[in-house]
């Protein structure tokens, strides 16, 4: 079977709850032609430039940043693809839910929307885009679905 190449992949850092921000040329860097997908978990090392004054050299460290590791949350194409120069990489800074939303941007409410208007999505994950970096993404809960909407957009999961 050949592997596709990736046009873009998405991930973040796990485990659940931590939030890191790093540049998606580092992490392109890193990536290149290795062969990913979707719940693959990978550490990434990174690099500082330390400058001593004293002896006005360049000093270059490797440090770790503990037990975080990277997941591959969303592969195009839905598959093991391969990552290349052309692939766009979007860095989550937080892992997203067991919903694939992210907590930082979640609001519940208390009642029903009013979806009329509104154009579903086919993953939830796709609100996290529609919401922005500042956007937030509403949630409605009952027995018997989940209601995740934004900005004119929704996604509906049954229980």
């Amino acid at each position: 079977m050949k592997i596709k190449d990736a046009k873009e992949i998405v991930i973040c850092p796990v485990p659940k709850g931590t939030i890191v921000k790093v540049s998606e040329g580092y992490v392109k860097s890193t990536l290149i032609d290795k062969i990913v997908s979707v719940g693959d978990k990978f550490p990434i090392e990174f690099k500082q430039k330390i400058f001593d004054d004293v002896l006005d050299d360049t000093f270059l460290g490797k440090f770790d940043v503990g037990d975080i590791k990277w997941e591959v949350i969303k592969t195009i194409p839905k598959e093991k693809v391969r990552v290349t120069n052309n692939t766009y990489i979007e860095i989550l800074e937080e892992s997203p839910n067991k919903d694939g939303i992210l907590k930082s941007k979640l609001i519940n409410v208390k009642s029903f929307p009013d979806l009329k208007g509104y154009i579903e999505v086919t993953h939830q994950y796709e609100l996290n885009k529609i919401a922005g970096i500042e956007g937030f993404i509403n949630r409605y809960e009952d027995k018997e679905k989940i209601v995740y909407f934004s900005d004119g957009y929704y996604f509906i999961k049954k229980k």
